[in-house]
């Protein structure tokens, strides 16, 4: 993984956020199929470096960031992190700032999967949501009570492995912003900002994708008990049926297009020739300086 200065990623994350779609049943009633189509172009179909580029920080629950208002009677409900602007805040912290806890950062395997010990074994939860992964952040052995207050930034390139209309979904509680870009300079983004309940949100625009590589960038966090993160996608022809997207088609770079080997063929065949042309003018050069 290398953002180099991480702390500087809000000139590297997409700024701009789509209207986030709240359901209030599962992912199957959302009726994607009769929505827009926006068209991405990928960036190539080879990805290199496989895996996700991850960056996760911890701080303390009286940290007070963007969306502190002192000015509030509940103004403590804000402290930690609750929006948005204060995950981004949160994740250009680095060790010995204050409210700073704990940071990680590294290349994971996937999926996107990522909720805390309080989701995993809440049965308001379970079984209807699934559990998932602790955050790097976390091990077996913390404490579930104490893995509040932190924010994921995960970005990298996602691989389509068969053209057609697809559409995004991600699972979040607090909030989360996501956002898919194309080589043709467009992108579809969507957020869930604020506290909030586990809730699934999904692209308003169904897109429609050739095989390839698409860039993505996600940004998830959680301030007190249930957290997750999950990213989802699934077919937008017919019934909307999303899943977890395999580890194996997330990678952290993009393969350069190698020469097609006639064009290499080629391009050797015409230096061959280029020196043969080059040897005989100087043959010629020196019988020309012999007959004078």
């Amino acid at each position: 993984m290398n953002k180099s200065a991480y702390p500087n990623t809000r000139q590297f994350r997409w700024r701009y956020y789509g209207v986030a779609v709240l359901l209030a049943a599962g992912m199957a009633a959302v009726p994607v199929a009769n929505a827009s189509v926006v068209t991405l172009v990928p960036f190539g179909t080879v990805g290199a470096g496989a895996g996700i580029n991850e960056h996760w920080v911890q701080v303390t629950s009286s940290w007070q960031g963007p969306s502190y208002n002192p000015s509030l009677s509940t103004a403590t409900e804000l402290d930690g992190i609750s929006s948005i602007a204060d995950a981004n805040a949160a994740l250009g912290l680095t060790p010995g700032e204050p409210g700073y806890v704990a940071g990680v950062s590294g290349v994971y395997t996937g999926p996107i999967n990522y909720a805390n010990e309080p989701f995993n074994t809440d049965p308001n939860s379970q079984p209807q949501y699934g559990t998932g992964t602790l955050p790097p952040l976390f091990t077996s052995s913390t404490a579930g009570s104490t893995e509040i207050d932190y924010a994921g930034n995960l970005w990298g390139y996602v691989n389509v492995p068969t053209a057609g209309l697809y559409n995004f979904g991600v699972l979040a509680d607090d909030g989360f912003s996501f956002t898919l870009s194309g080589a043709n300079g467009i992108g579809e983004s969507m957020s869930l900002d604020g506290l909030n309940p586990r809730t699934y949100t999904y692209f308003g625009q169904n897109l429609n994708l050739a095989a390839g590589l698409y860039q993505y960038d996600l940004v998830g966090y959680n301030r007190l008990q249930n957290g997750v993160v999950r990213l989802l996608m699934g077919s937008a022809t017919g019934t909307w049926n999303p899943t977890t997207i395999p580890g194996g088609d997330y990678y952290t770079s993009v393969s350069a297009v190698p020469l097609p080997a006639s064009i290499g063929l080629f391009g050797f065949g015409f230096l061959g020739l280029l020196a043969v042309a080059v040897g005989t003018e100087r043959r010629r050069d020196a019988v020309r300086k012999q007959e004078i």
